[in-house]
């Protein structure tokens, strides 16, 4: 799938903001028809681990831009993401995030620098970890307590998707 350019991700964000109480039932109805897998991952995420201190709904509003954003680049035709693939992508991450731990702070650097160089889709996880960093309070040096497991499901979703 192609790279989703920054105003594209920026646009949606600022359409969602806008949308009617109704226009938002539409909008959660057509993920559940379209990607129940990833409604529930990301529901049950919510509810079990109260993964953002800020309000809740924050990770399904995420995973509805995220579903909008890629829709628009892939003309509608997103593939139908299922429990296994999820699963695969989430440990795909958490692998990915061991091996930083394991190593120096100079191959942490490293590593970073080289995912998000070489990640498809930075513009729309950028524009959510921006999001979700300005929630921070002036001053305030680290991210919410579970900012790692928030942001993990998110790019697990946006790696399911962009396949």
């Amino acid at each position: 799938m192609q790279t989703v350019p920054i105003e594209t991700v920026e646009a949606v964000w600022q359409e969602l903001g806008q949308l009617t109480q109704e226009q938002a039932g539409e909008m959660a109805q057509r993920m559940q028809d379209e990607q129940p897998a990833i409604l529930i991952y990301l529901l049950t995420a919510e509810e079990v681990e109260d993964e953002v201190d800020a309000e809740q709904g924050w990770l399904l509003e995420t995973g509805a831009v995220i579903c909008e954003v890629l829709r628009r680049v892939a003309d509608g035709d997103l593939p139908e993401v299922t429990v296994e693939d999820l699963d695969a992508a989430e440990q795909a991450n958490i692998r990915f995030l061991e091996e930083l731990e394991e190593g120096s702070e100079m191959d942490y650097e490293d590593a970073v620098k080289g995912m998000m160089d070489g990640y498809n889709q930075m513009p729309l996880l950028g524009s959510i970890l921006e999001r979700f960093m300005s929630g921070l309070e002036p001053g305030e040096l680290e991210p919410p307590v579970d900012f790692g497991m928030a942001l993990l499901r998110v790019k697990t979703v946006i790696d399911c998707l962009d396949r």
